[in-house]
């Protein structure tokens, strides 16, 4: 509890979250030079202006016969595994190994079978409650060093109004 307000693990955390800005940062301009060399129409991917990217996988008929429901999510998670290795490819090649999370959906009804996958930025140190209670420490550190500065300075103004005063008695 006593780490929230002790100074040196609220700027290690700043500092982390600075790298991970600057990770996002890096993470933005790979996928941008990524647009541009057209990587995302070649793996057939798709993105979004907020920089997700979605990949769309049918699952073949064969998987469909399958009675059992146990064996059918076995199947189904190996072929979506091994799908997913093509579409992490271009990731990889750009240096992005540790940046991105993948999430799966499943989508079933009756004409359409298959997974939506997402990739998206790892926030990790990032989070808005970490922003949000940093910007209420730095407020409070603001506040308690100006009425310090402020004390400081008026007692420094009475101090030299009372020596100036004294050499004039």
């Amino acid at each position: 509890m006593f780490q929230f307000i002790n100074p040196i693990f609220l700027l290690k955390k700043l500092f982390k979250m600075a790298k991970e800005l600057n990770n996002l940062y890096f993470y933005h301009s790979k996928l941008n030079d990524m647009k541009k060399r057209s990587v995302f129409k070649f793996f057939d991917l798709h993105i979004d202006k907020l920089n997700r990217i979605y990949a769309f996988i049918n699952l073949p008929p064969e998987l469909l016969i399958v009675e059992n429901k146990v064996e059918l999510d076995k199947h189904e998670r190996e072929f979506i595994g091994n799908e997913m290795l093509k579409f992490v490819r271009p990731f990889d090649d750009n240096q992005l190994f540790d940046l991105y999370h993948i999430k799966y959906e499943r989508y079933k009804d009756g004409l359409y079978y298959g997974y939506k996958v997402t990739f998206h930025f790892k926030f990790r140190e990032l989070t808005f409650i970490w922003t949000l209670w940093l910007a209420a420490y730095s407020f409070i550190l603001y506040k308690v060093i100006s009425a310090i500065s402020f004390v400081a300075i008026d007692h420094g103004i009475r101090a030299t109004i009372h020596y100036i005063g004294s050499l004039f008695k």
